[in-house]
């Protein structure tokens, strides 16, 4: 895991508890209270320092996978009234990192999200890994009394962090080597478009795919009420022209091989079975590290084919610019 998904894993959290604030009208948050639930992933390996922890000087590809299980507790205030939140958060998902090691002072770093490779230190990744900051936004969210975070070496090929917040485990984030080389490859990516260079890309090809769920009890003055927030995230990326470009589907619920309408905006769909689709790159406009984006507004998405860490499928959408665009993607990040 890089401090890239471990940011993803706060944002979720906090993306969802934003919504049921949202849904209520607001308010100030206070966190009482956290424990964790049935954290998946694998357990095991020897303990180490931070220091220990050095799988960011090997050379190679890794998949990380996010396992994320726990109770959330706050009290919100607004208009004279406190309402007491109980949130179950689940979070489970499968991405990959490229790490290239030069030396302690230059190590690259290119993850499967659409941004350009940073370079690190050693020593950024330790600040990066700390994790212990309880007065930063989605630290405090996950554990306000402070963060335990445990390191484990379970094989040359096998890193995995754990999360403690008061005995009980929050979360697992396992690293699994998949190659010497730096260098994705891990499907296929192929689009044409009317108004943009058509893409036919079978090698630097990376994904990733993370689920979150939400159960939600909210207490006003002795009445209960349930909500529930998920949502589904697949990212596809490759190589376009100097650049890269990346394709992301976020869906409102976990699922399934089918066909998904393309909407606007999750509120206004009758059902699950719709898809927000985004194809993101500088050569659509902005910078490498503040790409544009071409927004789908109509259209379809086919998933043929979907595990933990391998999707395959087509689109055929229309974009806000008045673009068509057909494809298709497929990856497969297993070990």
């Amino acid at each position: 895991m890089t401090s890239q998904q471990w940011k993803w894993a706060k944002a979720s959290s906090l993306t969802l508890a934003i919504a049921t604030l949202t849904a209520c009208g607001g308010g100030d948050n206070k966190t009482n209270d956290n424990t964790g639930g049935n954290v998946g992933g694998d357990t095991g390996g020897t303990k180490v320092s931070l220091e220990q922890f050095n799988f960011l000087k090997q050379t190679g590809t890794w998949r990380s996978k996010m396992d994320i299980d726990a109770t959330i507790e706050n009290d919100v205030e607004f208009g004279g009234q406190t309402a007491h939140y109980l949130t179950d958060l689940v979070i489970a998902g499968n991405s990959v990192t490229s790490v290239r090691y030069v030396n302690d002072s230059e190590v690259v770093i290119a993850n499967c999200d659409g941004f350009p490779e940073e370079t690190l230190t050693t020593s950024d990744f330790s600040d990066n890994f700390a994790f212990e900051d309880s007065d930063e936004e989605g630290n405090a969210l996950f554990c306000p009394s402070g963060m335990e975070v445990n390191y484990y070496i379970v094989s040359d090929d096998h890193y995995r962090i754990e999360l403690i917040c008061e005995d009980a485990t929050l979360g697992n984030f396992n690293m699994y080597k998949l190659s010497d080389s730096a260098a994705f490859d891990f499907g296929s990516f192929s689009f044409n478009s009317e108004d943009h260079s058509d893409l036919n890309a079978t090698g630097g090809v990376c994904g990733s795919h993370i689920f979150s769920d939400a159960n939600i009890t909210v207490t006003t003055n002795g009445q209960e009420e349930e909500r529930s927030n998920s949502a589904t995230s697949i990212t596809v990326e490759a190589p376009y022209g100097d650049t890269k470009v990346s394709l992301m589907l976020e869906f409102p619920s976990s699922i399934t091989t089918g066909t998904y309408d393309v909407i606007d905006f999750f509120d206004d769909a009758d059902s699950d079975d719709v898809v927000s689709v985004m194809l993101m790159s500088s050569v659509f406009g902005g910078t490498p590290s503040d790409p544009a984006s071409l927004s789908a507004t109509m259209g379809s998405v086919t998933i043929s084919a979907i595990s933990d860490t391998a999707v395959s499928g087509t689109f055929d959408i229309a974009t806000y610019t008045g673009d068509n665009i057909d494809g298709s993607f497929s990856f497969d990040i297993s070990q």
